[in-house]
């Protein structure tokens, strides 16, 4: 049985649409200040190219890409080795943020 069937209609709880807040410290909510929140993705959105061909062609980009992978080789992050017949090799991609 429903707790609230216990009750008659005029003897429901009367719950406050908003508790008190009480304690000492001011917040900016608290006094109904409130900025607008700036989605990060719609700043970026045009900055970002949507493809590699796009990456090649700017400099900027392609100099940073440069740089990437002249790090990789400097650092003797992988060793070339050839792959077994049985094996079959995986994917690389840019991630361009």
């Amino acid at each position: 049985m429903c707790i609230l069937g216990l009750f008659s209609f005029t003897q429901r709880l009367q719950v406050p649409d908003r508790p008190l807040n009480t304690h000492p410290i001011c917040t900016r909510a608290k006094y109904g200040i409130v900025k607008p929140r700036i989605n990060p993705t719609f700043l970026l959105a045009h900055l970002e190219p949507k493809s590699t061909k796009t990456v090649l062609t700017d400099p900027s980009w392609y100099s940073a890409m440069q740089s990437e992978y002249d790090a990789l080789i400097r650092n003797d992050t992988w060793t070339l080795v050839g792959l077994p017949p049985t094996r079959t090799a995986i994917g690389c991609k840019w991630c361009l943020k």
